[in-house]
């Protein structure tokens, strides 16, 4: 049998969202947004200082703009592993063709004052690259830039160069899930968050009106933006780069630090996002403030394609193909191409050419919701052997996982791989619903 789409994804969300919006309070699982912000991460920030830094916005804007439209807080993390972010720091420095700017990391390197076995500091090898880079014309540039780099790479003792694809695809995922649900989203990317901010605006426009989507630049470890900027001019960091190539320029005057004084927070290097850049005691303070707002009340929200669910399972994959998303509900219906409107989800988006997405997404009316074992399966349909898909899950209540699998020989409409289960519970005594992933 051929395949046919029953339900286009306009007209299916036009069936679930009669379902979800009839939902009374009392039985509302779901916190519903109209804007999300997303906050990148700078260099040497773990996991916990990144949500650190995320509340602190989020204590700033709370959960409603100016204007009464919901809000959502997400950390767009890239782990900050100290070595590896001087390699990551370094490709992406050649990658915007800004042969100066590679200068984030060289303040930080002293600043840890890290050796490797030969005795000889980071910053050593930094002097050494850079003495060589400064004295060859552009010609030579791409095979400097790649034995510089893959010199460090072999000190460091890595097998590869750089592993951060993944941290960009999940960046993506991420953003493609709150613009489907038709939120305007407002990027904040602090130091080496930029590079990556970079990145996730572009492919945020190649999906939606650039209208929808709005950056703001702290600390910019990169000449190329996308937005406002905000840079103290006693911040070393940012300065280092001044000395060998272009930087943005300076947009407020910050004391300068001192060693022995009560410098009210500040860091010596006038770079941290809290001590400096939302630090109260300075006029820096409200430059935040000012761009978000004025982000609040220029974008335009998206098309809403897909509906927010209690949890919502999202697959794209990496070309051409029909790859399809299976998800067995508790009660053994099978949601899919054929049967998108279960007992408890909705297939809302089934995409038959490329790259995705197709969706589901769980009802929020806790009077629909099944408890029990979901089991979320893909299928390569038809001409999709060999592509890599990949699920992700977004829930209420803070659950999100990503997992990849190459897709096999077509299965037609039969599941293919099994990829987890996700088992929704309810507390009698709180009333409350969970979801945790199983493999």
């Amino acid at each position: 049998m051929n395949k046919k789409i029953h339900l286009s994804a306009i007209s299916l969300l036009m069936v679930a969202s009669s379902i979800t919006n009839a939902t009374d309070d009392v039985n509302d699982l779901c916190n519903k947004s109209d804007i999300t912000i997303a906050y990148f991460n700078g260099v040497l920030t773990d996991e916990k200082t990144a949500r650190k830094n995320l509340n602190e916005i989020e204590e700033r804007y709370s959960d409603q703009s100016p204007s009464g439209e919901n809000i959502k807080y997400q950390v767009m993390y890239n782990k900050s592993q100290f070595l590896s972010d001087f390699v990551e720091t370094f490709y992406q420095r050649f990658s915007e063709e800004t042969i100066g700017d590679r200068w984030e990391l060289y303040t930080e390197i002293i600043k840890q004052q890290f050796q490797n076995n030969n005795g000889k500091t980071w910053l050593g090898h930094i002097n050494d690259a850079l003495t060589v880079i400064a004295t060859v014309p552009r010609f030579a540039f791409d095979l400097i830039q790649r034995e510089v780099v893959d010199s460090i790479v072999a000190a460091l003792k890595l097998t590869a160069p750089i592993a951060e694809r993944e941290t960009y695809l999940k960046h993506e995922r991420d953003l493609q899930q709150s613009l489907l649900e038709g939120n305007k989203v407002i990027m904040i990317a602090h130091s080496q968050g930029n590079l990556f901010v970079n990145k996730a605006y572009q492919y945020s426009i190649s999906k939606t009106d650039s209208s929808a989507v709005g950056v703001i630049h702290v600390a910019p470890a990169s000449i190329k933006l996308n937005g406002n900027h905000i840079l103290a001019d006693q911040d070393l960091v940012i300065n280092g780069l001044r000395l060998s190539g272009s930087v943005p320029s300076n947009t407020h005057s910050i004391p300068v630090y001192k060693p022995f004084g009560n410098n009210f927070g500040r860091d010596a290097f006038g770079h941290g996002f809290l001590e400096t850049y939302t630090n109260h005691n300075f006029p820096i303070y409200s430059a935040l403030d000012s761009e978000v707002n004025n982000l609040f009340n220029t974008l335009k929200a998206p098309s809403k394609i897909t509906e927010t669910g209690f949890f919502n399972v999202m697959l794209t994959w990496d070309g051409l193909g029909d790859v399809d998303l299976h998800v067995v509900e508790p009660s053994g219906n099978k949601v899919m191409f054929s049967n998108p409107i279960g007992g408890s989800g909705y297939l809302d988006i089934d995409n038959t050419y490329a790259n995705g997405p197709e969706h589901y997404f769980a009802s929020c009316d806790a009077t629909k919701l099944q408890t029990g074992a979901y089991r979320v399966g893909l299928a390569n349909y038809s001409r999709a052997d060999g592509r890599v898909a990949t699920l992700q899950v977004k829930s209420q209540t803070g659950v999100s996982h990503n997992k990849s699998f190459v897709m096999g020989q077509s299965t037609g409409s039969a599941t293919g791989i099994n990829a987890f289960t996700l088992n929704v519970s309810k507390d009698e005594e709180t009333g409350r619903y969970k979801v945790l992933v199983a493999e």
